[in-house]
């Protein structure tokens, strides 16, 4: 309950009730770099940003499934009819204007649920996938999919991979060119944001790694017990009460010899 003098003030009709909404209202504190607060617009979306600073918001380009279309490299997508194909390209437009931030999968569903999709428009039909081999069908399908095959109740009676052989060799060939320091291909930046990010990045200075007290005494406590005998230092049930690996220990072991110029 209020006071009497708070309800004496609510009375008085010269009282004006405000509510400061301006202060209530979070700010928001940019945490980038320093660079990028000078072009940031807090306007637009993250994404819309970096695209304006010639910059990628995910570094695995894995983008949301309206703008990465998956489905395109599927062999029975292609087309071979070119009228038809000039449709398909008026009907993607629509599409894509159905597509929101909120369910990405519209442009997907809005594709499936589409009439003007006929087996005449794909490349094969389903009689000739039905009659292919296995091997045939191997080198149709791209590699990261595989070609269900069903009977007539809708049962999964076959599923074939990619080209697993293909993909076998270029393991192979990552395997190999892990060895070897081959280092690509410089991309020119885009914009004079990415050139000066690139330079600060190139002179910046090297953070050194810093060594808490605790981490100090226990290396130290270890070398004085054991020597550098990591083995011995995970065997070491009093010390070792963190319980950590040998690759661990010596991992701290030489932060503590390196902080003291060794």
């Amino acid at each position: 309950m209020t006071s009497v003098r708070q309800r004496k003030i609510k009375k008085n009709p010269k009282f004006k009730a405000s509510r400061k909404v301006a202060k209530a209202k979070k700010k928001i504190t940019f945490g980038g770099h320093h660079f990028l607060k000078q072009e940031w617009n807090v306007n637009t979306s993250f994404g819309e940003n970096y695209r304006k600073m010639g910059l990628i918001a995910k570094l695995n380009g894995n983008q949301r499934g309206s703008i990465n279309k998956f489905w395109l490299n599927v062999p029975s997508y292609a087309n071979l009819n070119p009228e038809s194909a000039v449709a398909q390209s008026e009907e993607e437009k629509d599409i894509d204007t159905l597509a929101t931030e909120d369910n990405e999968f519209d442009e997907i569903d809005a594709i499936l649920q589409s009439s003007s999709k006929n087996s005449k428009d794909y490349m094969y039909s389903d009689e000739q996938l039905d009659n292919m081999s296995k091997t045939e069908l191997k080198k149709l399908i791209p590699k990261g999919f595989a070609l269900i095959q069903r009977d007539s109740s809708g049962k999964v009676k076959n599923v074939v991979m990619g080209n697993e052989d293909q993909t076998n060799e270029q393991n192979q060939l990552g395997s190999i060119n892990e060895d070897q320091t081959n280092e690509l291909p410089k991309v020119e930046p885009k914009t004079e944001i990415a050139a000066r990010l690139e330079q600060f990045a190139e002179n910046a200075p090297k953070r050194e790694r810093w060594c808490s007290d605790g981490q100090l005494c226990f290396a130290q406590e270890m070398i004085n017990k054991h020597g550098l005998d990591y083995q011995a230092m995970f065997w070491d049930t009093k010390l070792n009460v963190n319980q950590h690996t040998a690759k661990q220990i010596e991992r701290k072991v030489k932060i503590f010899l390196k902080s003291l110029g060794h």
